[in-house]
């Protein structure tokens, strides 16, 4: 293998950031044979995200100026050590801040951008962003088959073999290394958990509309919520606030305990690339209740053990008194089934093998 220089540039980081912890983190974790550098283009990290000091971290904000400045440091840097630069680019507002900074450096040619969300169901602004941002990029992937299908078609085929889909994979051992003596935990079918971001396209209003007519059922919701859309205050209006659990965020090993004490994962997002949240609830065992959209039936097509259902509250009543109706002995054998199966399906390394490949040929 060659000796590369990996930089990764995203917009944020966060506890539940995936190209900061299933790419960079999992590459240290894992000892890949790689050294690594992070452009991050917001003012400063968070506490509860800890870079390794080996990997050198940058904190630019929105300065053009700043990232061509550390740019030409990376690559200096890489020229003294013998290494071979490769750019791989997670956000549409950096990567766009990355491609300006750059003129005149010969970066473009080693970059590859990579596709997060499903393209057709977002908006203008998105879409054209999101366009030229592949298109200036040497290659570019999307993070699910569906999303690849439904990206735009003509900058596919502009693409040709320089675009493909990679789908996510799922960090077991971090999840095994989590749940390290809660074995003997019992799950709960009563309880239903979602993680996410409470934000509009995650449409955590709508399971909240599900709990008048579930009233032995509990709602968890793990993640940062956003005051612009006021899912507590919607709770409170129904009358179900009491049993509607809104976490905030935290860390991401507690994300996982938390998880755990459910039975049913619930998704009613609207759009997704390939959502690593369900993924690694399924990974746990988590019988999965998901919103028809195109990569929730993508797993569902790749696990044969998902309920992909349409955005009715009465289909998604009886979806979940049909699981809640199991019974124990075939409770406890789906769940076992989804946790063999998807385990077997989305690994990270399996993920990482492919990534690998690019940058190789990127090198």
């Amino acid at each position: 293998m060659k000796n590369i220089c990996v930089l990764t540039v995203v917009d944020t980081i966060s506890a539940t950031s995936m190209p900061v912890n299933e790419f960079v983190l999992y590459r240290y974790k894992k000892g890949y044979s790689c050294r690594q550098v992070l452009i991050v283009c917001s003012d400063k990290g968070v506490e509860d995200v800890v870079i390794p000091e080996s990997i050198v971290t940058y904190y630019v904000g929105d300065s053009v100026r700043k990232i061509r400045a550390c740019l030409k440091r990376i690559k200096q840097d890489c020229t003294e050590k013998g290494e071979s630069l490769v750019c791989h680019l997670h956000g549409q507002k950096s990567a766009l801040a990355f491609f300006r900074a750059s003129i005149g450096l010969g970066l473009r040619k080693h970059t590859l951008y990579t596709v997060h969300s499903t393209f057709s169901s977002r908006d203008f602004k998105y879409k054209l962003s999101s366009c030229l941002c592949t298109l200036l990029a040497k290659k570019a992937n999307c993070v699910s088959n569906s999303a690849y299908e439904q990206y735009q078609p003509w900058v596919r085929k502009h693409k040709g073999a320089n675009m493909m889909a990679i789908p996510n994979g799922v960090d077991l051992d971090r999840i095994d290394q989590a749940l390290l003596g809660d074995e003997d935990v019992k799950p709960s079918i009563n309880s239903l958990v979602c993680v996410g971001r409470i934000i509009p396209i995650k449409n955590q209003k709508f399971l909240v509309s599900l709990l008048p007519s579930l009233p032995d059922v509990t709602l968890v919701l793990i993640g940062a919520e956003n005051p612009s859309y006021p899912v507590r205050q919607y709770a409170e209006e129904l009358g179900v606030a009491e049993r509607v659990e809104f976490t905030g965020l935290i860390p991401r090993e507690e994300v996982f305990k938390k998880v755990r004490q459910s039975l049913i994962y619930v998704s009613a997002s609207t759009v997704e690339g390939l959502p690593v949240s369900v993924l690694e609830a399924m990974a746990m065992g988590l019988i999965p209740i998901l919103s028809d959209i195109a990569p929730h039936r993508e797993i569902e097509k790749e696990t044969d053990v998902c309920s992909v259902v349409p955005l009715n509250e009465d289909k998604w009543i009886k979806a979940i008194r049909l699981q809640q109706g199991l019974g124990v002995v075939n409770v406890e054998a789906l769940s076992s089934k989804i946790k063999e199966t998807v385990r077997a399906c989305y690994s990270l390394e399996k993920m990482h093998n492919k990534y690998m490949s690019i940058y190789e040929e990127l090198a």
